[in-house]
């Protein structure tokens, strides 16, 4: 099942302005996870902008923290693109960024390079995948204004 903007937009309503929205969110989230991949130090409870609860439970779980991160990031991106070919390209473009954050991190002495991390880094993407598009399917809709019947 292909989604065309133009014809049967995504259940995020009609509005064009979501799309922007959307690909502002993916470039944030592409900032955040950088930042946070690039640090010299690794935890998070040392930031104090990050809530308590959330920094204890990432420091806590070492490399599955990757998981929710790259889905948080991958998500926006799979709700603006439309199309198989296209979501596979994106999937393949974010896993290779996933990789290629954990391979610099061989240059920060602090920091160390681990499968693990990329292996869950790439299946949050891949689950941020799956998630749109059961949105998609079931059509889902967030906000007030659903698209048209399929």
């Amino acid at each position: 099942m292909n989604i065309d903007w133009k014809q049967n937009p995504p259940a995020v309503c009609g509005y064009k302005w979501f799309r922007g929205g959307f690909l502002g969110l993916g470039l944030a989230g592409i900032g955040m996870v950088s930042f946070l991949s690039l640090r010299p130090n690794p935890a998070i409870s040392t930031l104090k902008w990050v809530p308590k609860f959330i920094a204890n439970w990432a420091d806590r779980h070492g490399q599955f923290d990757n998981f929710p991160a790259y889905m948080a990031m991958g998500f926006p991106f799979f709700m603006i693109i439309s199309g198989f070919r296209r979501q596979m390209w994106i999937m393949a473009i974010l896993s290779t960024f996933v990789v290629s954050l954990e391979l610099t991190q061989l240059a920060i002495p602090t920091r160390h390079c681990d499968v693990g991390d990329m292996f869950w880094g790439s299946m949050g993407v891949a689950a941020a995948w799956a998630v749109c598009e059961v949105i998609k399917r079931f059509r889902i809709t967030i906000g007030s204004k659903p698209g048209p019947a399929a």
